[in-house]
């Protein structure tokens, strides 16, 4: 049998203390926590598609598009990323306002 009752061992966790901001950003400090750094750039890479045109594909926002021309498929990108982006708190993407989007190529070889 318990020698506690229900309201000794009730649950309540309004109790707790609330904690300060200020003393939220002291703690990070000295555990060594820094705060994110926000990108400015969206890293996307262009490569040939596997029947025709090109693919564009963003590494760090979930973003994929194609395009026949290299120029359909920046156009699809901006887009693609912008309608992606919109309504969005970008700072939850590590990204900065407004940021840009920055485009490698990726070209294969041909051997004679």
């Amino acid at each position: 049998m318990s020698n506690f009752s229900s309201s000794e061992t009730s649950n309540n966790y309004d109790e707790y203390p609330q904690v300060a901001q200020e003393d939220l950003e002291r703690a990070k400090f000295r555990i060594g926590l820094k705060p994110r750094r926000l990108q400015q750039n969206i890293h996307a890479l262009i490569r040939y598609g596997e029947r025709s045109g090109y693919v564009a594909e963003c590494t760090e926002i979930a973003v994929v598009t194609q395009g026949q021309t290299l120029d359909q498929v920046v156009s699809n990108l901006q887009e693609a990323v912008s309608l992606h982006l919109d309504g969005e708190d970008l700072a939850d993407f590590g990204l900065v306002p407004q940021p840009t989007i920055l485009i490698s190529l990726e070209l294969q070889l041909e051997y004679a």
